[in-house]
């Protein structure tokens, strides 16, 4: 008795020939465009592509990944400055025991109580 395998979604394989044009990229989504992209590296180490290809194809995607999301790439851009900028000199403090905000509200809390009864 054979047991039914779910269905996968299709999966986008990279093709074995690199010989994508910018229309050709222009009709792949997002998503396979970062695919092609994370596969260009494994592709030139194992020698599937020459490195010259692998430097022309790269910039082209990533271009392309730009245009698509200028506005959003910018705001990651923008928010990684301002933490870096933030975190640059920061300090890592532990403290041990109640913080003084759980303290006073304890205490404004058994305050409150004492004063209605």
């Amino acid at each position: 008795m054979r047991i039914p395998v779910p269905l996968a979604k299709p999966t986008f394989h990279t093709p074995m020939r690199f010989d994508w044009t910018d229309e050709k990229l222009q009709t792949l989504s997002q998503k396979q465009l970062l695919n092609l992209l994370d596969n260009l590296d494994h592709q030139l180490a194992i020698g599937r592509i020459p490195q010259d290809v692998a430097s022309a194809l790269e910039p082209r995607i990533v271009s392309l990944l730009t245009l698509r999301n200028g506005a959003k790439c910018r705001k990651h851009v923008a928010k990684a400055a301002i933490l870096d900028r933030l975190m640059h000199r920061a300090a890592m403090l532990e403290f041990e025991g109640k913080s003084y905000r759980l303290k006073e509200a304890a205490a404004r809390i058994a305050r409150d109580t004492s004063h209605d009864a």
